[in-house]
């Protein structure tokens, strides 16, 4: 859902609950409103009993979802009767199920306002590509458990031009891909241990911040998460503190995977 750029969410929900602060009631419920996120700013959450609504604000697109169909058409009502609203199903936000084609949306995402024929016929080829393979993308299970694990992997030096090593990680909750990144690191490793090491800090940073999300959101995992790595250095530096001395070129930041 999309709304002017001169208008905020604020504007249009004046019964919003930020902070633990009310400013004013709905009628349906005893302690209304809407509670802003402690781990995402953008998100507000509202708990009705058994209904749970969840707002998602980023720059004039707003996310809703919610448990229950009545209180969603209700907001909805609230957002429209103050200003224009319409409900967006474009292609950037295609990549949320088919991480394959992130890169190519992303681009053509940049030239939405002043398009090219260029533009016009690498959109084309996009959705031809997306009409042969619908059969592939993320498969979302609704009965899935609450176990958390995520697997890392790092591409020491691989990059030809400038040496630097690329991270990545993917987070499984139950059998469901929830996050992911493939991103490169801001220094030269000159090892591949701390190339890995430096990849296990930023995925278990991940974690924290979904694990504290999920608390919001009302949920707990049934066990610890767990954290795969295949270089055993890696594994034996953030396990044994007697390996300090010898890695005193990494980052400190880095040291509370431990």
């Amino acid at each position: 859902m999309s709304v002017p750029a001169n208008q905020s969410l604020l504007d249009a929900t004046p019964w919003l609950i930020l902070n633990g602060e009310s400013h004013s009631h709905m009628a349906s419920t005893e302690n209304p409103g809407f509670i802003a996120s402690e781990a995402d700013s953008s998100l507000f959450i509202l708990n009705d009993g058994s209904v749970h609504l969840y707002i998602l604000v980023y720059v004039d697109d707003i996310f809703v979802t919610c448990s229950d169909d009545a209180k969603l058409h209700w907001f909805l009502s609230q957002i429209s009767a103050t200003f224009p609203v319409k409900d967006l199903g474009g292609s950037q936000y295609v990549p949320l199920t088919r991480p394959d084609i992130s890169f190519a949306v992303n681009k053509l995402c940049q030239f939405m306002h002043s398009p090219t024929v260029a533009h016009w016929q690498a959109v084309k080829r996009l959705l031809r590509y997306l009409q042969h393979a619908k059969p592939y993308g993320l498969c979302v299970s609704k009965d899935s458990s609450l176990e958390m694990q995520c697997f890392t992997n790092s591409d020491w030096g691989g990059d030809v031009n400038d040496r630097r090593s690329t991270s990545g990680y993917a987070v499984y909750l139950g059998r469901n891909l929830i996050s992911w990144m493939a991103k490169k690191q801001l220094t030269i490793a000159r090892s591949s241990s701390e190339s890995e090491y430096k990849t296990l800090a930023n995925a278990t940073a991940k974690i924290m911040w979904i694990k504290s999300l999920m608390s919001e959101l009302g949920f707990q995992l049934s066990q610890p998460a767990v954290l795969w790595c295949d270089n055993i250095g890696a594994i034996y530096l953030s396990s044994n503190p007697v390996f300090y001395a010898r890695t005193k070129h990494i980052e400190l930041d880095y040291h509370f995977v431990r």
